[in-house]
Protein backbone atom coordinates (compact mmCIF):
# COMPACT_ATOMS: atom_id res chain seq x y z
CA UNK A 1 0.00 0.00 0.00
CA UNK A 2 1.44 3.35 -0.90
CA UNK A 3 1.70 6.01 1.91
CA UNK A 4 0.30 9.40 1.99
CA UNK A 5 1.90 12.35 1.39
CA UNK A 6 1.46 14.76 5.04
CA UNK A 7 2.84 17.90 5.72
CA UNK A 8 5.82 17.93 8.10
CA UNK A 9 4.42 18.13 11.57
CA UNK A 10 5.60 18.42 15.01
CA UNK A 11 7.95 16.06 16.32
CA UNK A 12 5.43 14.49 18.74
CA UNK A 13 2.42 13.74 15.90
CA UNK A 14 4.53 12.15 13.75
CA UNK A 15 5.26 9.49 15.97
CA UNK A 16 2.18 9.05 16.95
CA UNK A 17 0.02 6.20 15.05
CA UNK A 18 -3.58 7.38 14.10
CA UNK A 19 -3.29 10.69 15.50
CA UNK A 20 -4.95 12.20 12.50
CA UNK A 21 -7.84 9.52 12.41
CA UNK A 22 -8.78 10.34 15.95
CA UNK A 23 -12.43 11.59 16.92
CA UNK A 24 -13.35 14.32 18.89
CA UNK A 25 -15.16 12.52 21.37
CA UNK A 26 -12.45 10.62 21.77
CA UNK A 27 -9.77 13.54 22.36
CA UNK A 28 -12.41 15.06 24.91
CA UNK A 29 -12.55 12.05 26.98
CA UNK A 30 -8.80 11.68 26.64
CA UNK A 31 -8.81 15.35 28.36
CA UNK A 32 -10.70 14.86 31.21
CA UNK A 33 -8.72 11.23 31.93
CA UNK A 34 -5.86 14.00 31.96
CA UNK A 35 -7.71 16.68 34.12
CA UNK A 36 -8.09 14.01 36.59
CA UNK A 37 -5.01 12.29 36.79
CA UNK A 38 -3.47 16.23 36.98
CA UNK A 39 -5.58 17.36 39.95
CA UNK A 40 -4.89 13.82 41.88
CA UNK A 41 -1.27 14.66 41.49
CA UNK A 42 -1.60 18.18 42.92
CA UNK A 43 -3.66 16.94 45.87
CA UNK A 44 -1.26 14.00 46.69
CA UNK A 45 1.38 17.01 46.85
CA UNK A 46 -1.16 19.68 49.41
CA UNK A 47 -1.69 16.47 51.20
CA UNK A 48 2.22 15.95 51.53
CA UNK A 49 2.68 19.75 52.62
CA UNK A 50 4.92 20.06 49.40
CA UNK A 51 5.04 22.49 47.06
CA UNK A 52 3.81 22.38 43.34
CA UNK A 53 5.39 20.32 41.06
CA UNK A 54 7.37 21.62 38.50
CA UNK A 55 5.65 21.92 34.47
CA UNK A 56 8.38 19.23 34.03
CA UNK A 57 7.38 16.79 36.50
CA UNK A 58 4.10 16.91 35.57
CA UNK A 59 4.75 16.43 32.13
CA UNK A 60 6.77 13.51 33.13
CA UNK A 61 3.88 12.21 35.18
CA UNK A 62 1.22 13.41 32.96
CA UNK A 63 3.23 11.47 29.35
CA UNK A 64 2.63 14.43 28.10
CA UNK A 65 5.10 16.27 25.59
CA UNK A 66 3.76 19.50 25.15
CA UNK A 67 3.88 22.19 27.65
CA UNK A 68 1.03 23.86 25.76
CA UNK A 69 -0.90 21.28 26.71
CA UNK A 70 0.15 20.92 30.44
CA UNK A 71 -1.46 24.85 30.27
CA UNK A 72 -4.33 23.59 28.72
CA UNK A 73 -5.26 20.94 31.51
CA UNK A 74 -4.66 23.79 34.41
CA UNK A 75 -6.77 26.19 32.12
CA UNK A 76 -9.58 23.85 31.99
CA UNK A 77 -9.37 22.77 35.58
CA UNK A 78 -9.43 26.40 36.53
CA UNK A 79 -12.31 27.73 34.57
CA UNK A 80 -14.17 24.31 35.67
CA UNK A 81 -13.70 25.80 39.42
CA UNK A 82 -12.00 22.57 40.49
CA UNK A 83 -8.54 24.46 40.91
CA UNK A 84 -7.27 27.70 42.08
CA UNK A 85 -3.69 28.42 41.06
CA UNK A 86 -1.78 31.86 42.07
CA UNK A 87 1.16 32.17 39.83
CA UNK A 88 4.71 33.78 40.80
CA UNK A 89 7.64 34.24 39.12
CA UNK A 90 9.30 31.24 39.71
CA UNK A 91 6.35 29.22 41.39
CA UNK A 92 3.13 28.49 41.44
CA UNK A 93 0.22 27.71 44.52
CA UNK A 94 -2.58 25.91 43.57
CA UNK A 95 -5.60 25.14 45.70
CA UNK A 96 -7.88 22.34 45.37
CA UNK A 97 -11.44 23.64 45.90
CA UNK A 98 -12.97 20.54 46.76
CA UNK A 99 -11.21 19.87 49.82
CA UNK A 100 -9.45 23.27 50.56
CA UNK A 101 -5.98 21.67 50.28
CA UNK A 102 -3.06 24.42 49.13
CA UNK A 103 0.50 23.47 47.99
CA UNK A 104 3.05 24.90 49.71
CA UNK A 105 4.53 28.01 48.79
CA UNK A 106 8.08 28.47 48.57
CA UNK A 107 9.65 30.12 50.93
CA UNK A 108 12.59 30.61 53.23
CA UNK A 109 14.09 27.54 54.69
CA UNK A 110 15.10 28.24 58.62
CA UNK A 111 18.56 27.89 59.25
CA UNK A 112 19.73 26.54 62.43
CA UNK A 113 22.51 28.22 64.12
CA UNK A 114 25.66 26.72 64.25
CA UNK A 115 25.89 26.80 67.66
CA UNK A 116 23.28 27.14 70.53
CA UNK A 117 22.77 30.50 72.01
CA UNK A 118 24.09 29.90 75.53
CA UNK A 119 27.45 28.88 73.38
CA UNK A 120 27.42 32.15 71.22
CA UNK A 121 28.73 34.36 73.74
CA UNK A 122 25.30 36.97 73.97
CA UNK A 123 27.42 40.07 75.33
CA UNK A 124 29.40 40.68 72.87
Amino acid sequence: MPVRWQPPIPDHRRYTPGFYDRKPDVVKAESKGLEARLLDLISDAAKAGDRCPTDIQLMDALGLLSQARLAALFRSLEESGQLTVERYKSFRVATVAETGLRTREKGVRKRRPSAPKKYMGEGI
